[in-house]
C-alpha cells in the first residue's frame, strides 16, 4: 500500500475516534492555567492562544536522548531540519516553507542569526542544561522585526531551584562516539545558579559526502560547550539574570563533489545576556534586556593538494531590548517597547567588513474576555503594530491580527490570525566583495502576508488533536539575475496543513502522531529546494513503575528537491529507539538506537547521513 494513502487511513480513523470521544468531554472539562511563553513575551490564556505553539520540555529532551537541538526540532510540526552532513556541519532549519534566514532563534534573549548569512546554524549547538524550547510557527515581525518571517525558536537555559543538586554524564558509541558532561544547579536564598560543561568527540564519524556516492574518509567532530545561569531576586519584585553559553566546534568536511577532502574548521560561538526585571505593581512590569551573540568561523578548504583557502568570518549582534507588560483591566492588557540592534560582519582576506544598525518600537494590545454566564464568550482579540528603522533601507512597518476562541462545552480551541512580515537581505547579499559582481548594496526587504486558522479538540487530560491550515505569500524575493546578482524579483508561496494527534493509552503508554503537508513553490512554479512535501512522525513512549522509559520513533520525509532541478533527494523513513532505566535514585541508564533499518539516504545533497548506530550511557545524580 502507498505510504502517504496508509497515513490517509491511520490519520483520518484517529480523527473519527477522537470526535467520537469529544462527547464525553462536554461535562468533564479540563483546567488550562495561563501559560507564559516567552517567544509571545508573556502570558496568555492557555484555552484561547491566538497562535500555533509548541513547547518542548527538559523531560522529552531526555527521553528522546537527543544530543542536539537539531535532533529535538526534528519531527515537530511545519519544521524541515536540513544538515549538510553529521553533527557539525551547518545545519539549517526551514519553518513553512520560509527560508532558513526567516526563522528567528533566540537563546536566552540573544538573537542569535547571523548578519552574513542571515541564519542560525543548528550543527553546533547540544542540548546541554537546557530546560525549554519554544516554537512559534507563523510570522511574527510585530513582536520580533526581522528575521520572524516563518517563526521563532526560543531556547531557554535551565533555572536553579531547590538544593543544590549535581549530575554526572557519560555517553558512548557507534563512529568512536564518546560524551561526557559535568552540571550543578540550585538556589540558596535570593540567589539561584545552573552550571554545566560538556564534552563531545566522534573521532570516527562518518563522510560528510554520502559514502554511498563514493568517499569513504571519515570526517571526526569535536565540541566543547559550557552554559551558566545566575539569577539574582533583590527584592520581591526585582530580578537581574546573567546567561551564557559558549561552545567551541572543530570539524571536517568534504566539497560536495562526491569526492574525499581534507577540509576542516573551527566555529567558536558565544551568547550572553543581562535581563533585568522590575514589578512595578500589580499592573506593570518591565523588562530590560541587554544581549550579545558572536560567531568566529574558520574554515580551511583544499582547492588542490598543496594549496589552502581560508575562509574566517567573524559576526556580531548587540541588542537592548526594553519591555512594558501593561495590565489596563482584567480584560485589557498591552505589550510595548523598543529594540536596538547592531550587527557587523568582518571577513579576513577579502577587505570585507561591514556593519548596520536597527531601532524599533512595537506595541500588541489583547482584549481576553470570558463571560463565566456564557459559555460562548470566551475569547482573545490581540493586535500588533511594530515599526522598524534600518540604516540601509530605512523604513519597515509590519501589523498582526489575531483571535482565539474557546468553547467550553466540548473542550475545544480555535485560533486564527493574519500578519505582515519581512526578512532583510543579508550582508553578503548586499556588500559581498567584489560587490559589482556578486552582490547589491541596494536590495530591499523580502516581504510577506501569511494567514492561519487552527482548531484544537480537547478530550482529556492525555488526549488532544490539532489541525492547522497556513498560507503565506511572498514578494520582494531576493532571487540571482542572469548576472548572478541578487535582485528583488522573485515571489513564492506556501500553503499547509498541519495535523497532531496526542492519545494517552493505557497502561502508560502515549502515542503522537505529526503529519505536515506543505505545498511550496517559486513564481516559476518550481518547488522550493530542500523543502519536503510531506512529512510524518510517530512517537511511541511507555512509562514503567516511574523506574524504566522507553521511546520508539518512526520519522518519514517525502522527497525534496536540491540546489538543482536535476539533484532530488529521495523519501526516506528512519527508526529510532530509546530506553531509560533508573536503577536508583542516583543512577539512571540508557541505551539508544538510530536508524534501526539501516536506510541509506539524504538530506542534503550529497551529504552523508548515518547507518544504523547504538549509544549506552549513564548520569549520575547527587547532592
Amino acid at each position: 500500500m502507498d505510504l502517504r494513502k496508509l497515513f490517509s487511513i491511520i490519520f483520518i480513523t484517529t480523527v473519527t475516534l477522537i470526535i467520537t470521544f469529544s462527547a464525553s468531554a462536554q461535562n468533564n472539562n479540563v483546567a488550562l492555567e495561563p501559560l507564559e511563553v516567552k517567544a509571545m513575551r508573556g502570558e496568555v490564556p492557555k484555552k484561547r492562544i491566538p497562535s500555533s505553539v509548541t513547547i518542548i520540555t527538559r523531560e522529552d529532551i531526555e527521553k528522546k536522548q537527543a544530543r542536539t537541538v537539531a535532533d529535538v526540532l526534528k519531527g515537530n510540526l511545519g519544521i524541515e531540519v536540513s544538515p549538510a552532513g553529521g553533527i557539525g556541519a551547518v545545519t539549517s532549519v526551514f519553518m513553512r516553507a520560509n527560508e532558513s534566514n526567516a526563522t528567528l532563534v533566540i537563546i536566552d534573549g540573544a538573537r542569535v542569526n547571523i548578519g552574513s548569512t542571515g541564519l542560525f546554524d543548528f550543527g553546533h549547538l547540544t542540548t546541554d542544561n537546557i530546560e525549554k524550547i519554544e516554537i512559534l510557527r507563523g510570522s511574527q515581525s510585530t513582536l520580533w522585526g526581522q528575521d520572524a518571517m516563518g517563526g521563532v525558536i526560543n531556547i531557554i537555559t535551565r533555572k536553579g531551584k531547590g538544593s543544590p543538586t549535581n549530575s554526572l554524564h557519560f555517553e558512548t558509541g557507534s563512529y568512536g562516539t564518546y560524551k561526557e558532561s559535568i552540571s550543578r544547579s540550585g538556589s540558596t536564598n535570593k540567589y539561584d545558579y545552573s552550571l554545566s560543561l560538556s564534552r563531545l568527540d566522534i573521532f570516527n564519524q562518518y563522510s560528510a559526502d554520502s559514502s554511498w556516492r563514493g568517499p569513504t574518509e571519515e570526517d571526526p567532530y569535536k565540541n566543547t560547550t559550557i552554559s551558566t545561569r545566575f539569577g539574582y531576586d533583590y527584592s520581591e519584585k526585582k530580578r537581574i539574570e546573567f546567561m551564557g553559553r559558549w561552545s567551541k566546534g572543530l570539524f571536517n568536511y568534504d566539497k560536495s563533489t562526491g569526492v574525499d577532502d581534507d577540509r576542516f574548521g573551527n566555529n567558536d560561538q558565544v551568547q550572553v545576556s543581562i535581563p533585568i526585571r522590575i514589578e512595578v505593581n500589580d499592573q506593570w512590569n518591565f523588562t530590560l534586556t541587554p544581549a550579545y551573540a558572536y560567531r568566529d568561523d574558520l574554515t580551511i578548504s583544499t582547492g588542490t593538494s598543496d594549496a589552502y583557502t581560508r575562509y574566517h568570518y567573524f559576526d556580531k549582534t548587540a541588542s537592548l531590548d526594553f519591555q512594558n507588560n501593561l495590565k489596563i483591566s482584567k480584560e485589557l492588557s498591552f505589550i510595548l517597547g523598543g529594540e536596538y540592534r547592531n550587527q557587523a560582519t568582518n571577513s579576513l582576506g577579502n577587505d570585507y567588513n561591514t556593519k548596520f544598525d536597527n531601532w524599533s518600537n512595537f506595541v500588541q494590545a489583547s482584549y481576553d474576555y470570558e463571560d463565566p454566564n456564557n459559555e460562548y464568550k470566551n475569547f482573545l482579540l490581540t493586535a500588533g503594530y511594530r515599526h522598524d528603522y534600518h540604516t540601509n533601507w530605512d523604513n519597515n512597518v509590519t501589523y498582526k491580527l489575531g483571535v482565539g476562541y474557546y468553547l467550553p462545552k466540548t473542550n475545544t480551541q480555535f485560533h486564527s490570525s493574519f500578519a505582515t512580515a519581512f526578512v532583510s537581505p543579508t550582508t553578503d547579499q548586499l556588500w559581498y566583495p567584489p560587490v559589482a559582481t556578486s552582490a547589491n548594496p541596494n536590495l530591499l526587504p523580502e516581504e510577506n502576508k501569511s494567514f492561519e486558522f487552527g482548531i484544537k479538540q480537547v478530550v482529556s487530560k492525555r488526549s488532544e488533536f490539532t489541525i492547522t491550515f497556513f498560507n503565506d505569500s511572498h514578494t520582494n524575493k531576493i532571487k540571482n539575475d542572469a548576472d548572478f546578482i541578487p535582485q528583488n524579483i522573485a515571489k513564492a508561496h506556501s500553503r499547509g496543513i498541519e495535523t497532531g494527534i496526542n492519545l494517552g493509552l493505557p497502561r502508560n503508554f502515549n502515542l503522537a502522531l505529526n503529519h505536515t503537508w506543505n505545498d511550496h513553490y517559486d513564481d516559476e512554479n518550481r518547488p522550493l529546494i530542500r523543502r519536503a512535501k510531506h512529512k510524518f512522525n510517530a512517537t511511541l513512549t511507555h512509562v514503567w513503575k516511574e523506574k524504566l522509559d522507553s521511546l520508539l520513533n518512526i520519522y518519514v520525509r517525502s522527497r525534496t528537491t536540491d540546489t538543482s532541478l536535476l539533484k532530488h533527494t529521495g523519501g526516506y523513513t528512519t527508526v529510532r529507539a530509546a530506553l531509560g532505566y533508573k536503577l536508583n535514585d542516583k543512577l539512571k541508564l540508557t541505551l539508544r538506537g538510530e536508524n534501526l533499518l539501516d536506510e541509506e539516504y539524504e538530506i542534503v545533497y550529497p551529504s552523508g547521513t548515518p547507518g544504523i548506530s547504538g549509544y549506552a550511557g549513564f548520569t549520575y545524580t547527587f547532592n
